[in-house]
């Protein structure tokens, strides 16, 4: 019997969006699918039913299917994955289907300055109930999959002034610039919620075993709260800088208590696009550190490669690669299920999008830029933040920390007894910041603040003369208000410096760090809690995956002599490769 999605640890995606003209299979060898499954074993399976072109790889009675089927792989694939209890989801694009425009141009998004979409269908429209409901049905029922992972929805939602979308708000929708225009945007950001409860619903009355998830819905490209009944969380992270991007979405998903999984790319694919061909497969250490980022945090695990030839072939001389990267995380499973457990928080903000964007749930709003770049620093500095949301404060439990960062302004409730570091900004101006003994230059916006002076920012790369410093944050009673933007000045400028003086100000805060590490700074420490035992995971980050240039590697330099400091007790670690677990048994006792 396969297992449900919360059960689910491990997985592979294959998709290939069928083109105008492709013939689906026509090269199809079906004993690689199956030596695929045997030596990766995977707990689930995604693949194509129907790609961002619009046309489904299966024979299907309700929307429009692929040119040519000369093999119906889904029917093999069922069959194949049921001897061996692996659950087989469909990757079914959403509002993205170009084929339904060419179909029915009136369901298309219209742009406010009166354009149609080519590629984006509008929730509004009755898209929902005539094309996409009726076929995950026929996934459902006829072919019986286990669920579907819908894509091109959440990031393929827009401002629409289709008839449809101004019929439902009932009155002339106001265009950018106008009053109400924000009131607007947010209408059609619950129209897509609401649109997606609708495929929820209908789908559950018919199979309620069914389970489904819109990709990236609750994710870093919407901070609102989790309002719709999706089964599960998931999203397809970028192929580049691809740790540094499972870290901030992993512990984004961590904090919104559902279950979850993240999938990695595993090809680096110039440029990032479902249709371009030109991918290069990831190596063996390549994708294991990817996974070391999710599996570590307690979610599950899955990696994508696309299935060429229109679907019906995957490559024999990656099957190895994929073998051993799911033994690496099979030896890992202990930390699935684990939820992030820290003394110290960073806020996600409230801020959905700029007002200039048409697309209403992007991931690069002031407020998740800022968010990520606190992430980043934290982590980089060996601290394991968790995260709470400005949207649910009133749910958050924050006497479990002693330390919260706010990269934006928040109403913290006063009963909170801890230590708050509140970003800052102001005018943009050239300083350098100090961290006691060098400087580092940073262009962002400062202002001052009231009360005790904290740290020194130069108006040079000096300290002698006429470098005169100014406080670089103001402590006032448990909160230490930042003279200058940091997440602007880390995202440009990830520095010894910047990162010393932020330890420094952590020091600051007299909080306890109940883990740490030294020995390197390479190393990323995620704790989690399991039940009453603590996991400590050390991730080596040394390597090549930032360079985007680098596109596969197969060696990541080791670290050595490093040591684990937990409460009163030290572990030496002689040498970390990949990533090490540490379990502390009844910690929580």
């Amino acid at each position: 019997m396969p297992k449900k999605r919360k059960d689910c640890f491990l997985g592979i995606h294959f998709d290939f969006h069928a083109m105008p003209g492709e013939v689906v299979a026509h090269h199809f060898d079906p004993d690689v699918f199956c030596e695929m499954l045997d030596r990766v074993k995977p707990d689930f399976m995604q693949f194509d039913t129907k790609g961002h072109a619009g046309l489904s790889s299966y024979p299907t009675a309700a929307g429009t299917q692929a040119t040519e089927i000369r093999q119906d792989m889904l029917r093999f694939l069922r069959e194949e994955t049921e001897k061996r209890d692996i659950a087989l989801y469909g990757h079914h694009s959403g509002l993205y289907d170009q084929q339904v425009i060419q179909d029915h141009p009136d369901w298309a998004v219209i742009n406010a300055d009166g354009t149609r979409s080519d590629s984006f269908l509008s929730p509004f429209s009755p898209y929902v109930d005539e094309i996409l409901i009726p076929q995950l049905k026929e996934l459902a029922l006829d072919y019986k999959l286990n669920g579907a992972w819908v894509d091109g929805d959440a990031w393929g939602t827009y401002v629409d002034y289709s008839l449809w979308a101004q019929s439902a708000y009932g009155k002339t929708a106001p265009r950018p610039g106008e009053a109400d225009y924000e009131a607007y945007r947010e209408f059609c950001r619950q129209g897509f919620f609401q649109y997606v409860s609708r495929y929820l619903e209908a789908l559950k009355t018919v199979a309620p075993d069914f389970e489904i998830t819109s990709n990236w819905i609750f994710s870093p490209h919407m901070p609102h709260p989790v309002c719709v009944p999706v089964d599960y969380l998931s999203g397809d992270y970028d192929c580049s800088n691809a740790v540094v991007s499972g870290r901030r979405n992993g512990r984004f998903f961590a904090a919104r208590g559902l279950t979850w999984d993240l999938m990695s790319w595993g090809q680096n694919a110039i440029p990032l696009s479902w249709s371009t061909h030109n991918r290069t497969t990831k190596g063996t250490a390549q994708y294991m550190q990817e996974a070391a980022s999710i599996v570590a945090l307690g979610g599950g695990y899955q990696f994508f490669n696309i299935a060429y030839c229109a679907g019906g072939y995957i490559q024999r001389w990656a099957l190895p690669i994929w073998e051993e990267t799911a033994k690496f995380c099979r030896e890992r499973q202990i930390c699935h299920g684990a939820k992030p457990w820290s003394n110290i928080a960073v806020m996600v903000p409230n801020i959905p999008t700029r007002e200039s964007d048409a697309c209403l749930f992007r991931t690069d709003s002031p407020g998740m830029l800022a968010y990520y770049a606190w992430m980043d620093a934290l982590c980089e500095c060996g601290f394991s933040p968790d995260v709470f949301f400005e949207s649910e404060l009133d749910k958050a439990n924050l006497s479990e920390y002693d330390l919260l960062i706010l990269p934006t302004p928040a109403k913290i409730p006063e009963s909170y007894t801890g230590s708050i570091i509140l970003d800052g900004g102001g005018e943009t101006r050239l300083a350098w910041l100090s961290d006691g003994e060098r400087l580092a230059a940073m262009e962002v916006g400062m202002s001052p603040k009231a009360g005790e002076p904290f740290g020194e920012i130069y108006s040079e790369n000096y300290f002698e003369h006429d470098s005169i410093p100014t406080p670089s944050a103001y402590k006032d009673g448990n909160t230490f208000r930042l003279a200058f933007d940091f997440a602007a000045a880390y995202r440009s400028n990830v520095s010894t410096v910047i990162k010393n003086w932020l330890k420094n100000l952590i020091d600051a805060t007299d909080i306890l760090l109940p883990v740490q590490v030294s020995g390197s700074s390479f190393v990323e420490v995620v704790t989690t809690r399991k039940g009453n035992d603590l996991l400590v995971s050390l991730i080596n980050m040394n390597g090549d995956h930032r360079r985007p240039e680098v596109r596969s590697f197969d060696e990541i330099p080791p670290l050595y002599n490093l040591t684990l400091r937990v409460g009163e007790e030290v572990r030496p670690i002689p040498r970390l490769d990949i990533h090490t677990l540490e379990v502390f048994k009844d910690y929580f006792l």
